[in-house]
């Protein structure tokens, strides 16, 4: 395997755990439009294709002009609460700062200026060389564009690249770009979901990519 240059992460269930917040957010909504809010289990079973698709099965396929209103509450709720229990997950941070010759970017289907308040509260921000959310190109995984965009922008070529999520929109998003992927068993998905999706790598925790990287 040609040495990784660039690791590129999914945020929400590979470096912060924020379930919590996610399943306030879109209740906030649910509440607030008069809809049966859900546990944080079934909310987390939404997750993965950016906003308006996990809002649109909180709604229950509800109809557009809903829809629309249950985004717009939303993103007026999380930037405001985007960490009031989210946490890095267990060796993030760590890694983080004994990585420093690896270049690292941030890949999210989650909107752009939640990210990065989201990185910056967690004081960890410093770390990236770049922060892409879905709405910097409107393009979401598991399409490729928005990783093409960050291998541009690093101008690491796509051997030496690793994109490592939980979810197989994010296996997927490094198949469909030509890079290694990593899938992490401790966030939003399971072992035997992600292991349906070929990732080249399976790890139970962050500081595992050490043994991929040497």
């Amino acid at each position: 395997m040609n040495k990784i240059e660039l690791l590129i992460f999914d945020l929400d269930g590979t470096l912060v755990d924020s379930r919590k917040d996610i399943a306030n957010a879109i209740n906030y909504s649910l509440k607030t439009l008069g809809f049966t809010e859900k546990d944080v289990g079934t909310i987390t079973g939404y997750v993965g294709e950016g906003l308006k698709s996990t809002m649109y099965k909180a709604l229950d396929n509800a109809h557009d002009e809903v829809l629309d209103k249950a985004v717009e509450l939303f993103r007026n709720y999380y930037i405001i609460h985007p960490v009031d229990h989210a946490r890095l997950y267990p060796g993030v941070e760590d890694f983080l700062k004994n990585s420093s010759s690896i270049k690292k970017a941030v890949l999210s289907n989650k909107d752009h200026a939640i990210c990065v308040k989201t990185l910056e509260l967690l004081d960890v921000n410093r770390y990236f060389e770049i922060v892409v959310g879905g709405d910097n190109y409107n393009c979401r995984k598991p399409d490729p564009c928005s990783l093409i965009k960050i291998m541009e922008y690093t101008k690491v070529p796509k051997e030496k690249i690793l994109m490592v999520g939980d979810m197989d929109s994010d296996i997927n998003a490094g198949k469909n770009a030509g890079v290694k992927t990593c899938a992490v068993t401790y966030g939003f998905r399971k072992r035997d979901e992600l292991e349906g999706h070929n990732p080249d790598y399976i790890i139970d925790g962050i500081l595992e990519l050490k043994n991929i990287l040497n």
